[in-house]
């Protein structure tokens, strides 16, 4: 989200391209995430949720 929204207060790509890399491996990650515990969307809108704290840190 903090990328889409420094990308929409600058008006251009040019920061999630710097850094799109890791983009697509967190979102891969958490896709990955997904697909193997079988967890709803829902879920990991939940603070507590496991996905959310071992992507967060």
């Amino acid at each position: 989200m903090m990328v889409a929204a420094t990308v929409d207060a600058e008006g251009n790509s040019g920061y999630a391209d710097l850094h799109w890399k890791v983009l697509t491996q967190s979102a891969a990650y958490l896709n990955d995430s997904m697909v193997k515990e079988s967890i709803s969307s829902d879920g990991l809108l939940n603070g507590n949720d496991e996905c959310v704290k071992r992507f967060l840190g």
